[in-house]
């Protein structure tokens, strides 16, 4: 089931069970090495295997054709993928890539949402400087947390889910991932299609 709402787009149960299975096996058995950014050569065919998922391919196909439409420039299949563990917070920030794919693997009691996005705040004068000046005023994990400057500027709490895929375009829209300090272990896949320099 795909679902297109705040600035995201959500595909329930993404993976195949085996794929799902072996990824979060990969990802236990290597959280330390994840977290360090120390990725190991398995990672790689693993990854190939979401790259070549039909529905990945033809919703990236679909959703990168909008977004190049937008920006009016060529398409480019520049791809950067990973498996992340978060131990913190993420800055609020805008990424040079037009098609931003997270797909969570472990999230242990979670107390925090996720993704806190933006969408489209690039595009829009009063969201841009507004966040921009809220930022510098108070600081990325203060906006973060802060439902008031969320709702005033637009911004959507993204639930996250293991096994669910969410699609968005970093490039326009500010984003950031909040995470509470009695969570524990969280994983996600992200697959970001970036701009040519």
């Amino acid at each position: 089931m795909i679902k297109e709402r705040n600035g995201c787009i959500e595909i329930e149960k993404f993976l195949d069970l085996d794929l799902l299975t072996d990824l979060i096996e990969f990802t236990k058995n290597n959280l330390e090495a994840l977290t360090k950014k120390e990725f190991k050569n398995k990672e790689s065919d693993l990854m190939n295997r979401i790259l070549e998922n039909d529905q990945f391919r033809a919703l990236t196909e679909q959703y990168s054709d909008k977004v190049f439409s937008d920006l009016n420039q060529n398409k480019t299949t520049n791809i950067n993928s990973k498996a992340t563990v978060f131990e913190g917070d993420t800055e609020l920030h805008y990424d040079k890539c037009y098609l931003n794919w997270v797909i969570p693997l472990i999230l242990e009691n979670n107390k925090e949402p996720g993704l806190i996005i933006f969408p489209n705040s690039r595009k829009n004068p009063f969201k841009f400087l507004g966040l921009k000046l809220a930022v510098m005023l108070f600081g990325s994990p203060f906006v973060l947390r802060s439902e008031t400057l969320i709702t005033l500027f637009g911004g959507h709490k993204i639930q996250y889910c293991v096994n669910h895929a969410y699609i968005f375009d970093g490039f326009n829209s500010l984003h950031g991932v909040v995470r509470h300090p009695d969570d524990g272990n969280r994983c996600v896949i992200t697959i970001n299609f970036r701009m040519d320099d």
